[in-house]
């Protein structure tokens, strides 16, 4: 949309010989998502991020599992599958991405899961 009027209007930045410009983003590799679409397991919330170290990628998922691929060729690496605690053993639900941080030296990664009593129906 247009500026409000009397706004100032910024010049575009000069061209940086230091920067390469792509006329469109560089694929390096994929893999199909339709299984995690077909099975439900990707919903609202979730999330694909990538480790600051840029090494690796985080994938969460609606029931709670976090799958790491590789940054550098996709490959698979490992899944983490939270364990349901309590008494009831409700189902584990995941509606976030994942953050990165870092505690006396030692990096994690961190993603929030729920274990959710079911909706009771009137």
């Amino acid at each position: 949309s247009a500026p409000p009027i009397n706004a100032p209007v910024l010049p575009l930045p000069a061209f940086d010989s230091r920067i390469v410009y792509f006329d469109k983003p560089e694929e390096k590799w994929a893999f199909s998502l339709n299984n995690f679409l077909s099975t439900n397991l990707l919903g609202e919330g979730n999330s694909v991020s990538v480790s600051p170290d840029g090494v690796l990628v985080y994938i969460t998922r609606d029931k709670g599992r976090m799958d790491v691929h590789s940054a550098i060729d996709g490959a698979f690496r490992f899944t983490y599958t939270p364990n349901r605690v309590g008494p009831n053993f409700y189902p584990i639900q995941c509606k976030s991405g994942t953050v990165f941080t870092e505690l006396d030296g030692v990096q994690f990664a961190v993603y929030s899961i729920v274990d959710m009593p079911p909706l009771v129906q009137g």
